[in-house]
């Protein structure tokens, strides 16, 4: 459990720190225009995202993980999904995760995750 929360606060930073953010920026806008060594390098980080949340499931699953945390991770990573370079990679890698796994979160509904305009890629924005 302690090594989940871990590694799920560690992703959290890193989305928020140096070069990854500017490239979170970047593809929130419009994931096309990446560079290929940048679309690799946020195909890997929201993948390790996705992972962390498969290895969360299954503890989850086998009752070794609490539920305020297991809850907590997966109304995030929930409203993750409605980021655009996290839904496009969700479309690219699911396929790469646990069958139980992948239709646990293909089931969840979608929830809007409040941005401010300048990052947000809502067609509505005025950022």
């Amino acid at each position: 459990m302690h090594e989940i929360s871990i590694a799920h606060r560690e992703a959290v930073a890193a989305i928020c720190d140096g070069p990854m953010a500017d490239i979170f920026a970047k593809a929130m806008k419009d994931f096309d225009s990446l560079s290929s060594a940048d679309t690799l390098r946020i195909i890997g980080f929201v993948y390790r995202f996705f992972k962390i949340w498969e290895e969360a499931y299954f503890q989850y699953k086998a009752n070794r993980l609490d539920f305020t945390i297991w809850d907590s991770m997966t109304r995030q990573y929930t409203a993750y999904l409605s980021m655009s370079p996290f839904k496009r990679i969700w479309e690219l890698r699911s396929e790469y995760v646990a069958p139980e796994f992948r239709d646990y979160v293909n089931s969840r509904k979608p929830v809007d995750l409040v941005l401010p305009n300048s990052i947000s890629n809502r067609s509505d924005s005025k950022g």
